[in-house]
C-alpha cells in the first residue's frame, strides 16, 4: 500500500515540474509521468492535461517531448477516459493540442483495438480541421488502423468517409488477404 501512496506523491511533484519555467525540467517531468503512469495507470487521464498544454509551447523542443510523452500514456493505460480526453482535445482551439490529440487517438488502436470503431469516429472528424496538418495527422492516425478495424468500423458507423479509406487499403498490393475460417470450410 506504501508503492500507490509514494506514487501519487512522485506524480504530484511532476504535475508541478510541468509547469517549471525551465524547459528542461518540463521535459524532464514529462519523461518521469510517462513512467509513473505505466507503474500507475489509474494515473493516466491526469497526466494528459499538463502534456496536451505543452503542446502549445513555443518551445519545439518541448512540444515534440510533451508529444512522445502523449503517445506513451495512451498506450500504457488506453481507457475510455483517456481516449474521451484525447477526444474533446481534437476540437481543442490550439490547432497543435489537435494534431498532437489525433496522434496519440493513432497510437491508442494498437494497445485497444477494440475501441476502433470510436477512433475511428474521432479521426473522421478531425480530418474535417480547418488547419491542413490537423488534417494530415488525422489521416496518418487512420493509417494505423487495420482493413479489418475499418469495415468494422464502417459496419458500426456506416459513415461513407471510411469507403475511400478502405478502397485504397484494398488497393493495397501488401496486402495479404486470408479467408475467413468459417468460410473457407464450405464449398460453393
Amino acid at each position: 500500500q506504501a508503492a500507490p501512496a509514494l506514487a501519487a506523491q512522485v506524480f504530484k511533484s511532476l504535475l508541478a515540474a510541468c509547469e517549471n519555467s525551465s524547459s528542461s525540467v518540463r521535459m524532464a517531468a514529462f519523461s518521469a509521468l510517462v513512467k509513473v503512469v505505466q507503474a500507475a495507470p489509474a494515473l493516466a487521464e491526469e497526466a494528459l492535461a499538463p502534456l496536451l498544454a505543452a503542446c502549445e509551447s513555443l518551445s519545439s523542443s518541448v512540444q515534440k517531448v510533451a508529444r512522445e510523452a502523449l503517445v506513451e500514456v495512451v498506450q500504457a493505460a488506453p481507457t475510455a477516459p483517456v481516449v474521451a480526453c484525447l477526444g474533446a482535445a481534437t476540437k481543442a482551439e490550439d490547432w497543435q493540442v489537435r494534431s498532437a490529440a489525433c496522434e496519440a487517438l493513432g497510437k491508442a488502436v494498437q494497445a485497444a483495438p477494440a475501441q476502433a470503431p470510436g477512433l475511428v469516429v474521432l479521426l473522421l472528424e478531425a480530418c474535417k480541421d480547418n488547419k491542413p496538418n490537423v488534417r494530415s495527422t488525422a489521416r496518418n492516425a487512420l493509417g494505423q488502423f487495420s482493413l479489418q478495424q475499418l469495415i468494422d468500423s464502417y459496419w458500426t458507423t456506416d459513415d461513407q468517409a471510411l469507403i475511400p479509406l478502405i478502397a485504397t487499403r484494398l488497393d493495397d498490393k501488401s496486402l495479404s488477404v486470408q479467408p475467413t475460417p468459417h468460410l473457407q470450410d464450405h464449398q460453393l
